[in-house]
């Protein structure tokens, strides 16, 4: 009887195993794009979650008050004694800490002895509810900062936010920015028209600018008109968790735009920073910065989150970020 051999295979031929490998290639390619688009998701939804948080909180602080947290002043458990810790005060943002599960960081705050020892306090604090998953400069795990900024025009009834503008008085224990009230302050606009906080880049420009939780007051552009044009004199910095500052009009530069903000950004036809990559990120009080080409997450003073479309007109923008302006909403304000 003949022995017939039978052959044992002992693996993939190399044609084989180039044909799995390019399936794997090809199911990775499709994966990826997946997840990231997954994980933008998630990002914009904690931010919204965050904002929403932060807007509910001011509700909150408004029903205990009576009025809005100023944008740099004296407020709630904030008074005179602490005038050495807190030289004229303290932002909107480091109000907001008790609404936002930050009693006890606020607490601790007001016991210091200086003005040191509550930055250095703030500094190395993380708020998550301040904090966007999506700010790719982000550091630290966001400590001592903030991803949002407050509406400067929420304390001006019309006209540009300038230190000669009588509606804005110069911050101080004694001299504080006007109340913010409800529904006073929004009449006739209404606060579901009014934006209240928008997103913006923690670490900001060239020179890096940090948006930290309460920082320095917003300092604003002291100006006069000579020949038809602003002579601008521009205060430093000009950062910090603020916007919203002399947008001007869709027409017209010269109202109260600087000239060399122009040749930077085209504030004429964007009413905020389009997801700007770091370096051109300007850090002023003007600008929100978006983190998506898509739009701008925001929070209106109803205290719903919505997203302003990149499409969005500047002067539709600037309708928005008035409270009492009496202006009809454009149509792409909807949208």
């Amino acid at each position: 009887m003949s022995k017939v051999r039978v052959g044992i295979r002992s693996g993939f031929t190399l044609i084989e195993l180039l044909v799995v490998i390019a399936i794997i290639a090809i199911l990775i390619g499709l994966l990826v794009p997946a997840v990231q688009k997954v994980r933008d998701a998630a990002a914009r939804t904690q931010t919204a979650n965050n904002l929403k948080q932060c807007a509910l909180g001011t509700h909150n602080s408004h029903d205990q008050n009576k009025y809005y947290p100023p944008y740099w002043g004296v407020y709630g458990q904030l008074g005179t004694t602490q005038a050495n810790a807190f030289p004229g005060g303290a932002s909107f943002f480091f109000h907001l800490l008790p609404m936002v599960e930050q009693q006890a960081l606020y607490a601790t705050a007001l016991t210091q002895t200086s003005a040191a020892n509550v930055n250095n306090l703030l500094n190395t604090a993380i708020v998550p509810a301040y904090l966007s998953p999506s700010d790719f400069t982000q550091t630290s795990n966001g400590t001592g900062t903030t991803n949002f900024a407050v509406n400067l025009r929420l304390w001006q009834s019309s006209g540009l936010m300038s230190s000669q503008a009588p509606s804005i008085p110069s911050y101080g224990v004694n001299n504080a920015p006007p109340k913010v009230r409800m529904p006073a302050t929004f009449n006739p606009d209404g606060t579901s028209n009014t934006i209240m906080m928008a997103t913006h880049m923690m670490n900001c420009g060239a020179t890096n600018v940090t948006r930290t939780i309460n920082g320095n007051p917003p300092n604003f552009v002291t100006w006069t008109t000579a020949q038809g044009s602003p002579a601008i004199n521009v205060q430093t910095p000009m950062a910090g968790p603020y916007f919203g500052w002399s947008y001007g009009n869709s027409t017209s530069s010269a109202a109260g735009i600087p000239p060399a903000i122009t040749t930077t950004l085209a504030v004429n036809t964007v009413p905020w920073q389009p997801a700007p990559i770091q370096t051109n990120c300007i850090p002023s009080v003007r600008y929100a910065q978006s983190f998506y080409a898509q739009g701008l997450q925001v929070a209106l003073c109803d205290a719903s989150v919505r997203s302003c479309t990149s499409s969005m007109s500047i002067d539709t923008f600037n309708r928005a970020l008035t409270p009492n302006g009496g202006e009809t909403m454009n149509a792409d304000w909807n949208e």
